[in-house]
C-alpha cells in the first residue's frame, strides 16, 4: 500500500521558515528551519522556480545566494528591496539582469587588519577558500598550498596595506621569476607580521623539499582564476563588508554563468568560506539570520568548516541550505559520514526529480518498511457475531403450562364454568403456538445472518492475508519514488517532492513555481449523512414482518370499528335518532338495548374480552396494567349497576352476569355494561388506544 504522508495543511509558510509548495488541497507548505536544510534534485526539475525564487520571495533575513544563471537576482532583487534589504550582486561577467546600481564588487583583503588578534586565522580563511578540496585523500597536499597562499595574502596586506593588497596582486607576487622571486621571499622573511605567516613561507619555499615545489605548483592554480579582468573588477574593491550579513538585512547574490562555474568555482568557494567566518566572528547568539543558499554545491568543493561545524552555525545565526543533484554528489565530496552528518543536522531533507538509483534506493529506504498497522491501523478483521437469543430466553416466552385463570366446576353452572375454562384454554394455547412459531422464525433469521457474517469475515480475512504479504517490503520502491517525484511530459517542473522533517515526519508536497499562480484551495465539505443501509429482506423476516403487521391491523380495525360503534351510540343517544332501537319510552337518559345481538354492542364486549383475555394470558405479567385495570372497573362498575337495576325492576336476571356472557348471551351482561354509559363507555374508549400501543410495542420487540 502507498506510504501514509503526513498531512502538510498546519505546516507553518511564514517569512521565518522555509516556503516548500502547496499541499494536495492548495494550501501553502513550509516548515520552521532552525538547523539547515539539504535538498538533492535532479536537472531541471524546477529547484530554482519552485524552491530558490520562492523562498527569496519570502525570506525576511539576511542572505548569501549562489546563482548561477542569474535568475534568482533577476527574478527577486525588487522583493528582497521591499523587503527591507540591501541588495548586492556580484556578476563579475555581468549575467544578472539587475540594475546598475545593484551590481557590486568586494574585495575580500580589504576587511583584513594586520594588527588584529584574528589575522592569522581571517587570512588563512581565506586562503582556505581559494582552495578546492575534491576530495579528502590529498588533504596534506590542500593543507600546504593553503600556507603558501597564506603566507603570500599576509605579505601583500602588510606591504601594501588592505585597501590597495588585491588577490590579482597576489597572483602577481606568487608568478614572480627571478631576482624579483628571490627579493620577494627575501622580504617575506623579515615580514613577522600576522603571526609569522609570511615568514613560515618563505622558509619552506627556500627549501629544496619537492613537497614545497608541489605545494607553490597549488598555490599558482588556485589564484589563476582571480587574474582575469573580469574577476580584478569584481574584487577589486569592497562596497560592502560581509559582516553586514549578521545584521539581518543584507542579500548577496554571486553569479556565475554555467559554463564557468568549474573554472572559477574558488570564486564562490572563497565568498561562501569567508562569510561563514563573518557570520561566526563575535561569538554566537549575536545578530540576525542568515540563509546560506548553495546552488551547484558540488561545485564549491569540500568545505572542512561546513562538516565540522554543521551542528554549531546555527548558533550563530547561519543555515545552510546546499542543492545537490544527487546522493553520490555528497557521498563523494564528505564520505558517507560526512554526509549522514549533513542530514542529520537538516530539518528538511527534501528530494524530488531523481533519476539516479542511489537517490532513489536512498529515498526509498528512510520511508521505511510496510507495517502491519499500515495495512490495517486496527489489526486483522474480526469475525461478527450476530446477536443470538438463548433457547432459555425464547422458551421463557411460551408461559405457564397452565392457563391463566380457571373457573371451579361445581354447582348449577357448571356448564358456564366448563366453557369458560375451554375458552380459556384455547385462547392460551393459541398464544402459545404462536410464540412458538415466532421463536422459530427467530431462529432462522438469526442463523440466515450468521451465515452471511461468516462469508464476510471469510472474504475480508483473505483479503487481510494477501495484503499482510507486502509486511516488510519498502512503503515506497525506488520505481513508485521516481513516478512521484519525478518530471513528466510537458510538466514545467517535477510532479513533487518528498521532505523528510523532523521527529520522523514525511510529506509529500506539490512544488510552486513562481511563475504559476497558486492552485485553488479545496475546501473540505462536511460528508454527507450516511444513512444505514436497508437490511436484506430474506423469506422468514419477511414472514415476521407481515404476520406481526397482521396482526396489527387486524387488532387496529377491532378498535375502530368498536370507537365507530360508540360513536354512533353516543350520537344516536344524544340527539334522540331512531328512539325505537335506543330507547324506551319514558327512558331518555338511559341507554337501553335489545334482547337480540346488535352489531354496536357486539364490537363492544368482543373488544372488552379481547383486551380483558389477552392481558391475562400474557404469562400473567400484566395484571396490573392500565389495559386490565380498565376492563375489571369496568365489569364492577357493570355488575353494580346491574344489581341497582335488578333491585329497582327486576327486569333481567343478573345473578351470574359473566357465565351468561360467555354462554354468547350478551343481552344481560351487555346490557349492565351499557346501562353504566358514563364509567364503562369512557373508561373502555380510554383502554383501547392504550391496548394497541402495547400491541405495537410486543410486536416490534418480536423482531
Amino acid at each position: 500500500m502507498p506510504l501514509r504522508f503526513t498531512p502538510s495543511d498546519t505546516l507553518s509558510a511564514s517569512g521565518d521558515g522555509l516556503f516548500l509548495g502547496y499541499s494536495d488541497r492548495g494550501y501553502p507548505a513550509g516548515l520552521p528551519i532552525e538547523r539547515h536544510a539539504i535538498t538533492i534534485a535532479g536537472a531541471r526539475s524546477g529547484k530554482g522556480a519552485g524552491l530558490i525564487i520562492p523562498n527569496l520571495l519570502r525570506w525576511s533575513h539576511s542572505a548569501l545566494v549562489v546563482d548561477p544563471k542569474g535568475e534568482n537576482a533577476s527574478a527577486t532583487w525588487r522583493a528582497r528591496l521591499e523587503l527591507g534589504q540591501a541588495v548586492h550582486v556580484i556578476a563579475p561577467f555581468g549575467v544578472a539582469d539587475v540594475p546598475p546600481h545593484l551590481r557590486a564588487s568586494f574585495n575580500p583583503l580589504a576587511a583584513i587588519d594586520p594588527a588584529a588578534l584574528t589575522a592569522r586565522e581571517d587570512i588563512r580563511t581565506i586562503a582556505d577558500g581559494m582552495v578546492l578540496r575534491p576530495n579528502a585523500k590529498d588533504a596534506e597536499w590542500y593543507d600546504g598550498a593553503v600556507s603558501i597562499l597564506a603566507g603570500f595574502i599576509a605579505h601583500a596586506v602588510v606591504r601594501l596595506g588592505p585597501e590597495c593588497a588585491t588577490l590579482a596582486r597576489v597572483r602577481d607576487m606568487l608568478n614572480a621569476t627571478g631576482e624579483d622571486w628571490e627579493g620577494i621571499l627575501a622580504d617575506m622573511a623579515d615580514n613577522t607580521a600576522c603571526g609569522g605567516l609570511a615568514t613560515a613561507t618563505s622558509t619552506l619555499l627556500q627549501g629544496d623539499a619537492k613537497s614545497s615545489r608541489e605545494y607553490l605548483s597549488g598555490a599558482r592554480r588556485a589564484i589563476d582564476s582571480f587574474g582575469s579582468e573580469a574577476m580584478q573588477d569584481a574584487m577589486g574593491s569592497s562596497g560592502f563588508s560581509l559582516s553586514d550579513l549578521k545584521g539581518g538585512k543584507t542579500t548577496v547574490f554571486l553569479v556565475l554563468p554555467p559554463d564557468l562555474i568549474d573554472e572559477h568555482a574558488r570564486f564562490l568557494r572563497l565568498f561562501v568560506r569567508q562569510a561563514l567566518g563573518a557570520m561566526a566572528r563575535g561569538g554566537n547568539r549575536k545578530g540576525g539570520r542568515c540563509l546560506f543558499i548553495l546552488d551547484e554545491f558540488f561545485s564549491l568543493g569540500r568545505i572542512d568548516a561546513i562538516s565540522k561545524a554543521a551542528g554549531l552555525m546555527p548558533s550563530y545565526g547561519v543555515h545552510l541550505w546546499p542543492f545537490l543533484q544527487d546522493y553520490g554528489q555528497l557521498v563523494e565530496l564528505y564520505g558517507r559520514e560526512g554526509a549522514e552528518t549533513f542530514f542529520a543536522n537538516a530539518d528538511a531533507r527534501i528530494f524530488f526529480g531523481n533519476t539516479d538509483y542511489l537517490t532513489l534506493k536512498l529515498v526509498s529506504d528512510w520511508t521505511g518498511q510496510t507495517t502491519p498497522e499500515d495495512i490495517h491501523p486496527h489489526g486483522p478483521p474480526m469475525r461478527p457475531r450476530v446477536p443470538v437469543l438463548p433457547d432459555e430466553y425464547l422458551a421463557g416466552q411460551v408461559g405457564p403450562t397452565a392457563p391463566p385463570f380457571q373457573f371451579p366446576v361445581g354447582g348449577k353452572h357448571a356448564v358456564a364454568a366448563v366453557t369458560a375454562n375451554i375458552v380459556s384454554a384455547a385462547v392460551h394455547s393459541w398464544s402459545i403456538q404462536e410464540r412458538h412459531r415466532n421463536a422459530a422464525y427467530v431462529r432462522n433469521a438469526i442463523a440466515e445472518r450468521q451465515r452471511a457474517a461468516d462469508v464476510m469475515y471469510e472474504n475480508a480475512r483473505a483479503a487481510y492475508d494477501y495484503a499482510m504479504r507486502r509486511v516488510g517490503t519498502p512503503r515506497l520502491t525506488p520505481e513508485e519514488v521516481a513516478s512521484l517525484t519525478g518530471k513528466g511530459g510537458g510538466d514545467q517542473v517535477a510532479r513533487s517532492m518528498i521532505v523528510f522533517g523532523t521527529a520522523g515526519r514525511t510529506y509529500n508536497i506539490l512544488l510552486a513555481p513562481y511563475f504559476l499562480p497558486p492552485p485553488a484551495i479545496q475546501v473540505e465539505e462536511a460528508p454527507p449523512l450516511a444513512l444505514p443501509a436497508p437490511e436484506a429482506v430474506t423469506s422468514e423476516s419477511a414472514a415476521i414482518y407481515w404476520k406481526s403487521y397482521r396482526k396489527v391491523l387486524v387488532q387496529g380495525a377491532i378498535g375502530a370499528a368498536t370507537m365507530a360503534g360508540l360513536a354512533y351510540g353516543y350520537y344516536q343517544t344524544d340527539w334522540g335518532k331512531n328512539p325505537q332501537n335506543w330507547l324506551s319510552p319514558g327512558q331518555d337518559t338511559r341507554l337501553r338495548i335489545w334482547g337480540e345481538n346488535h352489531p354496536v354492542i357486539l364490537w363492544f364486549g368482543l373488544a372488552l374480552l379481547w383486551a380483558f383475555v389477552r392481558e391475562l394470558s400474557n404469562k400473567g405479567d400484566r395484571l396490573f396494567s392500565v389495559p386490565v385495570a380498565l376492563a375489571w372497573v369496568s365489569l364492577i362498575a357493570a355488575v353494580v349497576q346491574g344489581i341497582n337495576l335488578y333491585r329497582q325492576s327486576g327486569a333481567f336476571l343478573i345473578e351470574e352476569p359473566l357465565a351468561l356472557f360467555f354462554l354468547g348471551d350478551f343481552s344481560a351482561p351487555i346490557y349492565l355494561l351499557a346501562t353504566s354509559t358514563t364509567v364503562v363507555v369512557g373508561l373502555t374508549v380510554l383502554a383501547l388506544p392504550f391496548v394497541f400501543w402495547d400491541w405495537i410495542k410486543d410486536t416490534k420487540a418480536k423482531r
